[in-house]
């Protein structure tokens, strides 16, 4: 039997990650986070989007910013009143990335220490 989380979580679509490093709070992160908010508010789209606070993802010079899963797309640096018109792209219309602030940020892959020997 499902839990009240795994109801919960399964109506997730999206997540919205922004940072909260040190300089991404001094450039601005608290607006964003109140855009953020008041979006996904205004929309009715609590059940369905996630937001979650990271830490710093060292990407600083382009403070700040905020990646929105699944499409893996990364905005910064960003203003407030971009917020609706990203957030719209992604959640309102299929995950459509916004060319104005896309930033293309490498995902680490693991590295492996030693090579192996074949046997």
């Amino acid at each position: 039997m499902a839990s009240e989380l795994d109801k919960e979580l399964s109506s997730i679509r999206n997540i919205v990650y922004l940072c909260w490093g040190t300089d991404c709070k001094k450039a601005g992160a608290k607006a964003i986070e109140k855009s953020i908010e008041g979006f996904v508010a205004e929309k009715g789209l609590d059940a369905s989007v996630l937001v979650v606070r990271t830490k710093c993802v060292g990407q600083c010079e382009h403070a700040p910013l905020l990646c929105i899963q699944p499409e893996l797309a990364w905005y910064g640096p960003l203003e407030a009143s971009e917020v609706a018109g990203i957030l719209a792209g992604h959640l309102l219309l299929n995950g459509k990335k916004v060319d104005r602030s896309t930033l293309t940020i490498p995902v680490a892959q693991p590295q492996l220490t030693k090579k192996r020997k074949a046997d």
